[in-house]
């Protein structure tokens, strides 16, 4: 270490001596400035736009002399290519869309529209009242891959079972009024976990 610093072996003790004594050995946290909950609340509402969340920034500072120092326009970018992930920012630009197109989770290469849906369940955290007794209902639902939308759907107030895996696909499948236009005939339906689908 003295090597590449230039200095005697005598000096970097005497240093690392005089940091023991101060208690100076502990990790120093960083000072440069992050992505809050509050600025990133803000770069949602301007899509995005640093300058505009800057000017935001800077007008509040104005009015409230109690509010944080404002960073530069510079440090703010910086700070937002640091700390927000690159489908982050395409989201607050353009939208789910966009950050979509940077997530690897949940695509499926092009196809048609029935080529192939997907059935699952899903327990909504709600409570409704079912004939006076409280109950958390279930959503059963059938998707197209092709277009996401949904074919089918039951909702039950108890446990999935093969009911509502029926009634979800009965309205899948029909496209005469009141269901459809969506729907038809898959070539394939996958499914995640469980029997009752099958």
């Amino acid at each position: 270490m003295a090597h590449a610093l230039g200095k005697s072996e005598r000096t970097v003790w005497r240093w690392l001596a005089a940091a023991r004594e101060d208690h100076r050995l502990a990790r120093v946290e960083s000072s440069h400035f992050t992505i809050t909950t509050e600025v990133r609340r803000l770069l949602a509402l301007w899509g995005g736009n640093a300058s505009r969340v800057h000017a935001e920034l800077m007008q509040r500072a104005a009015e409230d002399p109690e509010a944080p120092a404002v960073p530069s326009l510079s440090t703010l970018h910086r700070a937002i290519r640091r700390d927000l992930t690159r489908g982050e920012r395409a989201g607050l630009k353009s939208g789910e869309a966009a950050r979509r197109a940077h997530d690897v989770f949940g695509q499926r290469p092009p196809t048609h529209r029935n080529a192939a849906w997907e059935g699952d369940h899903k327990h909504v955290p709600v409570e409704v009242d079912v004939e006076g007794e409280l109950a958390t209902p279930w959503v059963t639902w059938f998707i197209d891959c092709a277009t996401k939308a949904i074919t089918g759907v039951a909702v039950t107030a108890h446990a999935p079972s093969r009911d509502a895996v029926l009634a979800s696909l009965r309205i899948a499948i029909t496209r005469s009024e009141p269901f459809g236009p969506v729907g038809g005939l898959p070539g394939q339906i996958r499914v995640r976990v469980g029997r009752n689908f099958t």
